[in-house]
C-alpha cells in the first residue's frame, strides 16, 4: 500500500479528464494547501492557500481538497482524478470509514456538493513519498500569513557557483568567456540564461 505511484492510475484516463494530486499541511508555522493540477493538454496549474485559522492536520487536508475542486471547476475540467496522502479523507469519500464529528461531516459534505458537479470523479490514496510536488507546496503555503499575488523565481544551478569561469560555445566554433555586462560569470550556463534579459 505505501508504494502506491499515481502515474500507473493516470494511464486509466484519456480524453478530457484532468489530474490533480492535493496536500494540506499543518505545522508550527501554520497550516497551508499546496494544489497540482493537470489538464488534459498538460498545462501544469500550482495552487497554494494559507489557511488562516488553527487548523488540525485533518482540516488541512479538506481545505486543500477542496480548494482544488473549486479551482479545477473554475477551469472548466469536466472530469478529475484526484490523489490524496490522506488514509482518513479517501476513506470518508469513498465510505470505507464514517465521518465521526459534526466538523468532519460538514467537511465531507462540502466536498460531496463538489464532487457532483464534476462529469466524472474519482478520489484516490497514494503514498505521501509520491505525492512531493504538492507537499512541497503546502509546507509553503504554510509559513505564508497574507493571501495575495505572488511571484516564485523557479531557478536551477548546475555546476557549483564557486567553479572558476570557462569558455562557452556560442556558435559556429565561436566560443566566448561567459560574461554579463563585462563582468564574468562563473557558471557558463547561468550567463546563457542571464543573457535572455540583458539582450
Amino acid at each position: 500500500m505505501g508504494t502506491k505511484k499515481p502515474e500507473r492510475e493516470w494511464k486509466l484516463f484519456s480524453g478530457d479528464a484532468w489530474r490533480m494530486t492535493v496536500d494540506g499541511a499543518s505545522n508550527i508555522n501554520g497550516a497551508g494547501a499546496g494544489v497540482v493540477l493537470v489538464s488534459s493538454a498538460g498545462t501544469v496549474h500550482e495552487h497554494i492557500v494559507s489557511i488562516g485559522y488553527p487548523a488540525t492536520n485533518n482540516d488541512a487536508e479538506y481545505e486543500t481538497l477542496i480548494a482544488g475542486l473549486q479551482l479545477a471547476l473554475r477551469l472548466g475540467a469536466g472530469s478529475v482524478y484526484v490523489f490524496c496522502d490522506s488514509l482518513l479523507v479517501v476513506g470518508h469519500l469513498n465510505d470505507d470509514y464514517q465521518a465521526k464529528d459534526a466538523r468532519m461531516n460538514a467537511y465531507v459534505s462540502l466536498v460531496v456538493a463538489l464532487l457532483k458537479q464534476f462529469g466524472h470523479v474519482e478520489v484516490e490514496w497514494i503514498a505521501r513519498e509520491h505525492n512531493a510536488h504538492a507537499d512541497a507546496l503546502a509546507g509553503l503555503a504554510s509559513v505564508y500569513k497574507t493571501a495575495g499575488s505572488r511571484t516564485i523565481i523557479f531557478d536551477a544551478v548546475e555546476s557549483p557557483s564557486f567553479e572558476p569561469a570557462v569558455c562557452s560555445k556560442i556558435g559556429h566554433g565561436v566560443y566566448k568567456l561567459a560574461e554579463i555586462d563585462g563582468m564574468p560569470i562563473a557558471n557558463p550556463w547561468n550567463a546563457q540564461k542571464l543573457r535572455k534579459f540583458h539582450g
